[in-house]
């Protein structure tokens, strides 16, 4: 049975969370170094799992994609309606403002 984990030194945290653009306490430092050994452990156990003969699998469970028509519905609210809401409307479109 798999009885240790890989063990994180403070530097290995504070790479992680210099390159995650995140910063740490010491407590959350702590915290995360906790969290990826017990990561770690299972790891190491599910490495020792045999897995001969099984088939690899990219879902678990009979799910498909369901598909339907694409049919244009109105809504109940006509065009005119929707562009006399808008702020701001040019050539009979919304204007917005530039995003990029």
């Amino acid at each position: 049975m798999y009885n240790g984990g890989m063990k994180f030194s403070d530097d290995d945290i504070g790479r992680l969370a210099k390159v995650s653009g995140i910063r740490l306490t010491e407590g959350e430092a702590k915290e995360v170094e906790m969290c990826l050994e017990e990561v770690a452990k299972v790891k190491g156990l599910l490495a020792e799992v045999d897995t001969e003969g099984v088939e690899a699998m990219f879902r678990v469970g009979n799910l498909q994609n369901v598909w339907r028509e694409d049919v244009v519905e109105e809504g109940g609210v006509g065009r005119e309606k929707l562009l006399a809401l808008a702020s701001d409307v040019k050539d009979d479109q919304v204007k917005v403002p530039k995003v990029l």
